[in-house]
């Protein structure tokens, strides 16, 4: 069910900002829940200003010559930020910015999604997952030797020549799942934000399918087990500790400790 925004646009001319020529800026003002973000328009990549006696004749009711084509780049503008707002499930201005200006470079790049989530979990003090994501970072720029990696490039060929790269390298099936699992993150992240359209994404059934761990579990004979109950060791000390811990979790049938 789709969340109606209450966001709205509107162009203004920003007249608590004055240009050197005496000149106001053209905003596009986005206003969601009393709070107000104001974005510089441009027009051939020059910033749109007008004096407050020409600005009224571009917004008058029958505006004329140049003005009139003025007027309507500006509705143009402003339509197209009411479209990007209705089309949201929930609005933020994060998102709407990507959605109407576009995605930074850094935003498509799927090595600084990658560095910047590793930071914010260190931060975090979530230390070995972050390391995994390096270790995901480091692995991806062996494998393609180029400092960026764009979502628009990885595809499910893609992955799966990188996914033959990792087990030919010697990497088990568990690590080569753990990295792209840490890449899936990233584009599930991507796809929320607006930086990666839905056809795009490569994961899932009939699309790329991430392999499973292949985790060998061995046991133990009674003879090992009994080593392990007699081994001799003295009282109080670590290794009493830790071989009467391995028992007690043996007889509780693999109890996670």
């Amino acid at each position: 069910m789709k969340i109606a925004s209450t966001a709205t646009a509107a162009i203004i001319l920003e007249t608590r900002i004055q240009r050197k020529d005496r000149t106001h800026p053209v905003k596009l003002r986005i206003t969601h829940n009393r709070q107000r973000r104001y974005y510089t328009m441009k027009r051939k990549n020059n910033a749109l200003a007008f004096n407050k006696d020409t600005y009224s004749k571009i917004i008058s009711e029958r505006p004329r010559g140049d003005f009139k084509e003025i007027r309507m780049f500006i509705n143009e503008l402003e339509k197209q930020a009411t479209e990007v707002i209705e089309k949201l499930q929930v609005f933020s201005f994060e998102v709407f910015e990507r959605k109407y200006f576009g995605a930074s470079e850094d935003e498509k790049n799927l090595f600084s999604c990658l560095r910047n989530t590793a930071t914010e979990l260190r931060i975090e003090g979530r230390i070995s997952t972050a390391i995994a994501y390096e270790c995901t970072l480091n692995s991806l720029k062996k494998f393609i030797k180029k400092p960026v990696l764009s979502f628009d490039r990885i595809d499910v060929p893609f992955l799966n020549k990188y996914e033959k790269w990792m087990l030919g390298n010697g990497n088990s099936n568990t690590t080569t799942g753990i990295y792209l699992r840490n890449v899936r993150t990233m584009f599930n992240e991507a796809q929320r934000n607006g930086i990666v359209k839905l056809e795009q994404y490569p994961f899932g059934r009939r699309k790329y399918e991430i392999p499973a761990g292949g985790n060998i579990k061995k046991a133990l004979t009674q003879a090992e087990i009994s080593l392990i109950a007699n081994y001799p060791v003295m009282d109080g000390t670590s290794e009493h500790y830790y071989r009467d811990l391995w028992l007690f979790s043996f007889l509780c049938n693999g109890i996670n400790i």
